[in-house]
């Protein structure tokens, strides 16, 4: 119906309008809509660029944030393995923390240990040294009254058995105030071990704070070591049992425990109770892999034990044995 009207408007129109004007309308009309057609693709084509350069904005944004969030990424990734690296750490000075503590608190159990012995030392040497003040008297008065011609009795008392007593009590007495006093050095260097791992924040290595004894400074010609290995051992100072120890272990090389030097050397600090500070004594006389302590017997580990001067029944404790027949195993 619409269409009918446009057709009957148009066909007037041209009908009223002289040929001339009708050529000038069309003119007109058809100007007028390809000047719009152009202003149309002018503006359409303005509008592109302007929506291509936005674009090419977004993207190259869109490249930076994700070169950024790559680098974050890697940051990320980083600090999660350094955390993990520190947890570590803080398990690993958890555990040297508390051997430390269980190695001072078998110090303070062996130093009451050797402070009640030495109380008892004390008291039998002055008990000794009253019993022969007492027997001095008897004798001064058995002097002065045989110039009387008087000889009193002295009783049933053995003057040799009181003075091999007094003797043997002076070096036990000696002996135990050497270890009373290694004790006391260990005890204060475990405490300072422990204060340095409360105190820091890297792992620190596990040291037996002990003086060194340098067999170049010891050269001692020991040839005939007694059989009781214990009873000797009860009148020599702590260095000469440890050079008697060395002696003895040397012997035993390729007798009763096999060879190793520096090359075959294994991480003796993988066995529990083991150092550095130990491990460097172990290699010093001679013992470098698990084999070796694998091999030890009674007698070896008594006298590994005062060759590098550690404490008494600590290695059966720890099982260094077991610990190193498992190790070698593996």
């Amino acid at each position: 119906m619409d269409l009918e009207k446009f057709n009957s408007f148009i066909t007037q129109l041209f009908t009223e309008m002289s040929h001339e004007d009708s050529i000038v309308v069309l003119t007109f009309l058809l100007g007028s809509f390809l000047i719009g057609l152009l202003f149309g693709w002018w503006s359409g084509r303005s509008g592109v660029r302007k929506f291509k350069k936005a674009l090419k904005k977004k993207e190259d944004e869109l490249v930076a944030l994700k070169a950024e969030h790559q680098a974050v990424q890697e940051q990320l990734g980083l600090k999660e393995a350094d955390l993990t690296k520190a947890h570590l750490e803080i398990e690993e000075l958890k555990t040297k923390l508390s051997q430390i503590e269980n190695e001072k608190a078998q110090v303070n159990a062996q130093l009451f240990e050797s402070s009640s012995a030495l109380e008892n030392l004390k008291a039998d040497h002055l008990a000794s040294l009253s019993q022969i003040e007492v027997l001095n008297n008897q004798i001064a008065d058995y002097a002065d009254s045989t110039v009387e011609g008087v000889r009193p009795s002295l009783g049933d008392v053995d003057l040799t058995s009181v003075q091999n007593n007094y003797d043997n009590a002076s070096i036990r007495l000696s002996a135990i105030e050497d270890k009373l006093a290694r004790l006391e050095r260990e005890n204060v260097s475990l405490k300072s071990e422990i204060n340095n791992i409360k105190g820091n924040d890297t792992p620190i290595a596990f040291l037996d704070e002990e003086p060194t004894v340098d067999d170049n400074d010891e050269e001692l010609e020991i040839e005939d070591v007694a059989d009781d290995y214990e009873a000797d051992a009860l009148i020599m100072d702590p260095e000469e049992r440890a050079a008697v120890a060395r002696q003895r272990i040397q012997a035993a090389f390729g007798e009763r425990i096999i060879v190793a030097n520096i090359a075959d050397k294994d991480d003796l600090k993988k066995i529990n109770g083991i150092g550095p500070f130990i491990e460097q004594k172990l290699n010093d006389i001679g013992i470098y892999t698990y084999n070796q302590i694998s091999q030890f017997d009674d007698d070896l580990i008594n006298q590994v034990t005062d060759a590098i001067q550690f404490f008494p029944g600590r290695i059966k404790r720890d099982d260094w044995v077991g610990q190193a027949n498992r190790l070698k195993k593996g």
